[in-house]
């Protein structure tokens, strides 16, 4: 597939949420001030129903989409707006720009591995 193709609608299944999981996660760790992670996580809660209002299904595993594609997807926009909060003179968007590369770079790393052990 092409790292850049649309994929498909997601398909339900029985599989569990996927935010839920991470939710309950993100709960129990410790790093950063409560305040923040309390944001985080409400801001989860709105993503888990924002995709289930879009999309009619929560995001699931076994969905029939690549989540590796959608995932170096997401991080290419990643690259793109963390950019452009640097040239719009957020303070530390470069730092986190850099970092969004990085990470750009190994899931496309792990695609093309994948690939090529098909």
């Amino acid at each position: 597939m092409n790292s850049n193709e649309a994929q498909p609608d997601p398909i339900a299944n029985n599989n569990p949420a996927i935010w839920p999981l991470i939710i309950e996660h993100v709960s129990r760790i410790h790093i950063g001030s409560r305040d923040v992670l309390d944001l985080l996580v409400a801001d989860m809660v709105d993503r888990h129903r924002i995709g289930v209002e879009r999309y009619g299904v929560p995001l699931q595993a076994g969905n029939g989409r690549d989540a590796l594609i959608d995932a170096y997807q997401e991080a290419l926009d990643l690259c793109a707006y963390m950019r452009q909060a640097h040239e719009e003179g957020e303070g530390t968007a470069y730092a986190i720009y850099l970092q969004a590369i990085h990470m750009a770079a190994i899931i496309r790393d792990v695609i093309a591995s994948r690939a090529i052990d098909r």
